[in-house]
Formats: C-alpha cells, structure tokens, sequence
C-alpha cells in the first residue's frame, strides 16, 4: 500500500503554548479538523473568557483547525464558573491534579473530595467532559508514589468518582497502564472513554531512565511517564482494537530545547511533523491501517459530539527523517526514519 485516505483527524489533547512558541508550532496542527486546546499556560484558562480570548489568540496565527476550548478545573473553580462557561459552549473542563504536569500550579489533589464533590455535580448537570490527567503523586499520608506507579495509584478513585456521579464523563487522558486499559474496558458505561498517545505506544521506561532512576533521555521525558513493555503493548492493543472507548488525543507537548535539558527538564513530547505519521506506523505495525480512521476521526467527535470532518488527508508510504530541531525545538525520535508523511 503506497498511500491511503482517510477523514480529516482530530487530536483531542494538545498543548499549543503561547507567545513565541505557539507561534513556532500551530502550522503543525493544520493536519486536523479539531484540536482540543489544553489550558494550563499562563496564567491559567479559568474561565470562558480566558478559553475564547486564548482561543483567538490561536486563530489569530493562522490556524486552519477548529481550536476547541476548556477551562481548568482549580482551587478557584466554583458551580458558578461551570455554569458560565457551558452557557457560553465550552465542553471541556480539564482536570490535571496538582503537581502532576506542566502548569498544574493552582490544582487539586486528586482524592480531595471535600472540594472535588461540591464541583462534579455542577460538571455533571451541565453534561460538560471531564478530562483527567490521572496521577496520584503521593499517599495520603505524604508518601511520594513512583513515577510507574502514579496512574495505577488512582483507578480506586477515578472507579469512586464514577459510582458517585455516573453521569459524569470522564476522559482518562494520556492511558499509560495496561490496568488503567483495564479499568476502561471493565466499565459497563458510556461514561468512561480514554484517549491514548503515540509515545507511550512507542517508548518504555528505559527509553528515559536508567535502571537507577536517572534521567538518560529528557526527548523522551513525558507525564505520564512511558511504562513498561506489557503497559506498552497493552497500549498500542486498545489502540488497534477498533474499541470507540479508546481515541486520539496526542498530548502534543512542545517546549523550548533549554527547557527541555539540565537538572529539571520540563515534561513534553513533541512529534512536530511525525506526530500522525507515527500512528500511521504503529497501526500498521499491527496490520491495522483499516482502523486508523475511527481510532484518529471518529471515535473521539462521536462521543464528545461533534460532526465528522468532512474533508480527507492523504498519508503517502515514503520514508524520510525527522530533523532532530526546528526553530528552537527538539522533536522526539528526531534524526530518525519515518515510514510515512502526510501529503501536502
């Protein structure tokens, strides 16, 4: 197979910055229909006033893609805030526990549920989604829980938020774990989806630290941190298994390289241009090509109820490599072959 169509993409989880690197990054992001745009910058996008100012500020560089637009849920959300923003047709509000990622500065903990209870019934009535970056980072009772062991650490909870608020939508971002994998599929409800990444059906733990701990590849350093080799093919498994649970969300990352190095690197994979051809390869890895459309198209708008894309990219088998920078960033796997590309 030389080439293939399929429908215009979404990517239901990107982080497109501001200022000088949105500007460096938004042409990258012409390949989809929609991008679900994070808002942890800053300052946080709090309100629907922050998500649609944000959102012309994308527009405004060009973009040929629908930005679509959350809020983040924060120590200073209230009812009333969820309120206003569903009035105002914002779909999303984003939940990314204190700590745990880039920007999560003014976030709960994840079994706060003191706070969290007096939100999730606001979310709920409104029928907004819920997207989760489900990480515990330490006990209750201040231990630290390991960076493989984060996502794992929460199934209890995320399974009691849904038995509280069955009508709550939760979208486990960023699924690294063959037991969160199994969590999703164990759920008898339309309310539980989760998307899935290209890195973390790609890398393993030792493709970032070493068998101390140690950091050896800040490119490939994300949160959640790539897993192990039966979380890895239980990944790329979901993600091949034609199952409408699972979808694209590619938690794009980009950073500039001098953030990316040193003793504290910040967390982030950014594909840049190999980002959709890189989910060509691992589908077809497993002689899945034929799903690639629902799994990157369909499955994500069905459920969070948009149109599909009408118009259709073309992916051309012609190998080339990645540069490994461009414009002050490093993309992961750069200077590497890649065994597909989008055609212009």
């Amino acid at each position: 197979m030389n080439e293939i169509k399929i429908r215009k993409p979404d990517n239901w989880h990107a982080h497109l910055r501001q200022g000088d690197l949105l500007a460096r990054v938004f042409h990258h992001f012409n390949i989809y229909g929609r991008v679900l745009c994070m808002g942890n910058t800053s300052p946080l996008i709090e309100t629907a006033d922050d998500a649609f100012r944000y959102k012309n500020d994308i527009l405004a560089q060009g973009a040929l893609f629908e930005p679509v637009m959350c809020i983040m849920l924060t120590q200073d959300t209230t009812p009333k805030m969820i309120f206003e923003a569903a009035e105002k047709g914002i779909k999303f509000v984003k939940f990314i526990p204190v700590g745990t990622s880039t920007g999560a500065v003014k976030g709960l903990r994840l079994d706060d549920f003191d706070k969290l209870y007096k939100i999730f019934p606001t979310i709920e009535e409104t029928g907004m989604y819920l997207p989760l970056h489900a990480e515990l980072m330490s006990s209750i009772n201040g231990r630290e829980i390991h960076l493989l062991d984060r996502e794992e650490a929460t199934i209890n909870i995320v399974s009691a938020f849904h038995k509280r608020f069955p009508g709550l939508k939760i979208t486990i971002e960023h699924a690294s774990t063959a037991k969160m994998i199994n969590f999703v599929q164990s759920q008898d409800s339309a309310n539980v989806r989760a998307t899935l990444t290209p890195q973390h059906a790609l890398l393993t733990y030792g493709d970032v630290f070493d068998h101390n701990d140690r950091l050896i590849n800040p490119y490939n350093y994300c949160l959640p941190v790539a897993k192990k080799e039966i979380d890895r093919q239980a990944v790329i498994t979901a993600m091949v298994s034609g199952d409408e649970r699972f979808f694209a969300g590619a938690d794009s990352a980009p950073h500039w390289v001098k953030f990316k190095t040193g003793d504290n690197p910040s967390a982030g994979i950014f594909f840049g241009p190999a980002e959709f051809p890189l989910w060509a390869e691992i589908f077809e890895s497993q002689g899945a090509l034929s799903k690639l459309e629902n799994f990157t198209s369909r499955f994500g708008a069905e459920y969070y109820g948009y149109q599909l894309n009408s118009d259709t990219i073309i992916l051309v088998q012609e190998e080339w490599e990645l540069p490994i920078m461009e414009n002050g960033i490093r993309y992961c796997k750069g200077g590497e072959k890649i065994r597909w590309k989008v055609a212009e």
